[in-house]
């Protein structure tokens, strides 16, 4: 995540670039596992701004992790 949003204020982190940061850990072949902590991780630390009310929505809620397709 520190990769992908560190330079970003948390106040401008949509939705969007945080579905896109999910789909590219995907591409870059991480484990659905691995992608799914950092899912919950991030979690964590949108649900701790908006309970700050640095945020008013949270960027995550109804982000699809991506599947693996295997053949």
């Amino acid at each position: 995540m520190n990769e992908y949003l560190s330079k970003v204020p948390i106040t401008d982190i949509t939705h969007y670039m945080y579905q896109n940061l999910l789909i590219d850990l995907d591409k870059r072949g991480y484990a659905r596992t691995t992608i799914s902590g950092v899912n919950t991780c991030a979690n964590m630390i949108f649900k701790y701004a908006k309970r700050n009310n640095l945020i008013k929505e949270n960027p995550r809620e109804d982000v699809i992790i991506p599947k693996k397709k295997y053949r």
